[in-house]
């Protein structure tokens, strides 16, 4: 698992520094070498991001399952899509920007994204694409459709056979679990029917319990991790222009702030993902759009919730 609070406590142990000093600065440099390793993040170490399809917000919080899973995160009401129709959505999320793309065509973007800025820290990543045929497939089959795989329409993924390696078939996800190899950034997406596209936000929350619930239940896995589902878009629209395009979006994960209401109305988007993960992180911004977002308010410091678990009050 990753070490946020473990080198913290043992830079602290192995020093006798104060503990104040040491957390208040986040910084182990005193005591440990780390110029070989990935930062820390400030709210988490790890994140899986889980996109459905095409729903109303309205619709999603009517399904209950959808309600269940909001009481036991953070909902967000104010949470919209950039743009219609659906690959505009994802693009934004890791580039930044969807250069005005109004349709779902084969269009590729040029230039720095998500990927460069993860890797330039070290931070690892991978795209899980259910039925994803591999082979950095560049097309469509029946359950797999390339405008919802953000990654391989980037062209420095795409036509670098080392990083459209870490675009792989979903399945490799629970595998992934169980050898303890897991990424930094979990991209993950369901096939056409079982993200709610060709089918609806029941079968949908079927597929969703199915699929979330052990991992929220595996205490190890989300230690430090935030888990975001979203939707890309509204269903019911009639351009790309589109001011009411708000979608269900919930946090999942201990560094949660608990709010009374459990509702976070804060105007975010889908350039606000790419900004938490950028500040997270510290990785800078890619110059686009995510310049100007808001990241997610109400997350934890991960200091913070070493400082809790440990029980002391005073450092």
């Amino acid at each position: 698992m990753f070490t946020n609070r473990l080198s913290i406590l043992l830079a602290w142990l192995s020093t006798g520094i104060p503990y104040a000093a040491l957390a208040a600065k986040n910084d182990t440099s005193q005591v440990l070498s780390r110029n070989s390793l990935p930062p820390d993040g400030k709210w988490f170490n790890r994140i899986m991001i889980v996109m459905l399809e095409n729903t109303d917000f309205d619709v999603a919080a009517k399904n209950q399952y959808f309600t269940d899973i909001a009481k036991r995160g953070l909902l967000l009401t104010n949470f919209y899509g950039v743009t219609h129709p659906s690959k505009g959505n994802y693009i934004a999320q890791v580039y930044g920007s969807f250069e005005d793309l109004e349709d779902d065509g084969p269009k590729t973007f040029a230039g720095n994204n998500l990927v460069d800025l993860l890797e330039s820290k070290m931070l690892s990543w991978k795209a899980y694409q259910e039925d994803y045929p591999g082979n950095c497939f560049p097309g469509n089959t029946d359950l797999y459709f390339e405008k919802h795989n953000p990654f391989i329409t980037m062209e420095n993924v795409r036509n670098r056979p080392e990083r459209c390696a870490k675009i792989v078939d979903a399945s490799e996800l629970d595998k992934d679990i169980r050898m303890d190899t897991l990424p930094h950034l979990i991209y993950f997406t369901p096939n056409i029917l079982n993200d709610a596209h060709d089918t609806d936000i029941s079968f949908a929350a079927n597929w969703l319990k199915k699929f979330i619930e052990p991992k929220l239940a595996n205490a190890e896995l989300m230690d430090e991790m935030l888990v975001v589902i979203t939707f890309d878009e509204r269903e019911s629209f009639n351009s790309s222009n589109d001011p009411d395009n708000k979608v269900f979006t919930v946090l999942l994960g201990k560094g949660i702030q608990q709010l009374p209401n459990g509702i976070d109305s804060t105007r975010y988007d889908h350039y606000s993902l790419l900004r938490t993960i950028e500040d997270n992180w510290e990785l800078g911004t890619l110059g686009r759009n995510d310049t100007k977002a808001y990241p997610f308010k109400n997350l934890v410091p991960l200091i913070d919730l070493a400082q809790k678990e440990l029980g002391e009050d005073d450092f």
